[in-house]
Protein backbone atom coordinates (compact mmCIF):
# COMPACT_ATOMS: atom_id res chain seq x y z
CA UNK A 1 0.00 0.00 0.00
CA UNK A 2 2.87 2.46 0.93
CA UNK A 3 4.88 1.64 -2.50
CA UNK A 4 1.45 1.98 -4.29
CA UNK A 5 1.05 5.81 -2.58
CA UNK A 6 4.67 6.87 -3.49
CA UNK A 7 4.30 5.36 -6.95
CA UNK A 8 0.93 7.60 -7.36
CA UNK A 9 2.42 10.53 -5.93
CA UNK A 10 5.41 10.19 -8.04
CA UNK A 11 3.65 10.06 -11.28
CA UNK A 12 1.64 13.08 -10.08
CA UNK A 13 4.83 15.35 -9.67
CA UNK A 14 6.33 14.08 -12.78
CA UNK A 15 3.10 14.14 -14.95
CA UNK A 16 2.76 17.92 -13.99
CA UNK A 17 4.46 20.91 -15.91
CA UNK A 18 5.22 23.37 -13.67
CA UNK A 19 6.90 27.22 -14.21
CA UNK A 20 7.94 29.58 -11.72
CA UNK A 21 8.39 33.64 -11.91
CA UNK A 22 9.54 35.56 -8.68
CA UNK A 23 6.86 38.04 -7.25
CA UNK A 24 8.11 41.28 -8.14
CA UNK A 25 6.13 44.58 -7.09
CA UNK A 26 7.60 48.32 -6.72
CA UNK A 27 5.20 49.03 -4.10
CA UNK A 28 5.76 45.80 -2.02
CA UNK A 29 4.44 47.24 1.29
CA UNK A 30 1.35 47.53 -0.25
CA UNK A 31 1.04 43.67 -0.10
CA UNK A 32 1.98 43.12 3.44
CA UNK A 33 1.20 39.19 3.38
CA UNK A 34 2.95 38.65 0.30
CA UNK A 35 6.06 40.56 2.14
CA UNK A 36 6.18 38.62 5.41
CA UNK A 37 3.12 35.98 5.86
CA UNK A 38 3.64 36.55 9.33
CA UNK A 39 2.12 40.37 9.04
CA UNK A 40 -1.10 38.29 9.02
CA UNK A 41 -3.02 40.22 12.03
CA UNK A 42 -0.88 42.64 12.53
CA UNK A 43 -2.77 45.80 12.23
CA UNK A 44 -4.70 48.11 14.27
CA UNK A 45 -8.15 47.33 13.14
CA UNK A 46 -9.73 43.86 12.94
CA UNK A 47 -9.97 43.14 9.01
CA UNK A 48 -7.78 44.40 5.88
CA UNK A 49 -8.33 43.62 2.58
CA UNK A 50 -5.69 44.60 -0.55
CA UNK A 51 -4.88 44.32 -4.16
CA UNK A 52 -1.61 44.77 -6.28
CA UNK A 53 -0.92 44.84 -9.82
CA UNK A 54 2.35 45.09 -11.64
CA UNK A 55 3.04 44.54 -15.47
CA UNK A 56 6.44 44.74 -16.07
CA UNK A 57 8.93 44.72 -19.52
CA UNK A 58 5.51 46.01 -21.37
CA UNK A 59 8.23 47.39 -24.10
CA UNK A 60 10.63 44.52 -24.63
CA UNK A 61 8.33 40.93 -24.62
CA UNK A 62 6.08 40.14 -26.49
CA UNK A 63 4.17 38.63 -23.43
CA UNK A 64 4.80 40.96 -20.37
CA UNK A 65 4.87 39.66 -17.29
CA UNK A 66 2.02 40.53 -14.91
CA UNK A 67 1.76 39.81 -11.67
CA UNK A 68 -1.54 40.39 -9.47
CA UNK A 69 -2.16 39.94 -5.62
CA UNK A 70 -5.14 40.47 -3.50
CA UNK A 71 -5.21 39.35 -0.24
CA UNK A 72 -7.28 39.80 3.12
CA UNK A 73 -7.28 39.12 6.92
CA UNK A 74 -8.74 39.34 9.93
CA UNK A 75 -7.81 39.70 12.96
CA UNK A 76 -9.18 38.19 16.68
CA UNK A 77 -8.08 39.82 20.34
CA UNK A 78 -7.65 37.56 22.77
CA UNK A 79 -8.57 39.36 25.92
CA UNK A 80 -8.66 37.12 28.82
CA UNK A 81 -6.37 39.21 30.88
CA UNK A 82 -6.78 43.50 30.59
CA UNK A 83 -3.30 43.84 29.73
CA UNK A 84 -3.05 41.50 27.01
CA UNK A 85 -2.36 42.64 23.36
CA UNK A 86 -2.30 39.37 21.84
CA UNK A 87 -3.92 38.59 19.08
CA UNK A 88 -4.72 35.87 16.35
CA UNK A 89 -4.41 36.53 13.28
CA UNK A 90 -6.61 34.40 10.06
CA UNK A 91 -4.88 35.34 6.09
CA UNK A 92 -5.89 34.58 2.83
CA UNK A 93 -3.59 35.27 -0.18
CA UNK A 94 -4.19 34.91 -3.95
CA UNK A 95 -1.25 35.36 -6.42
CA UNK A 96 -1.34 35.15 -9.93
CA UNK A 97 1.76 35.32 -12.29
CA UNK A 98 1.13 35.50 -16.13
Amino acid sequence: MKQLFYFSFLMTVLSTTLSAQDKHFTQFYAAPLSLNPALTGAMEGSYRVGTIYRDQWRKVLDNPIKTFSMFADLRFDTRRKKNNDDAIGLGLMFLMIR
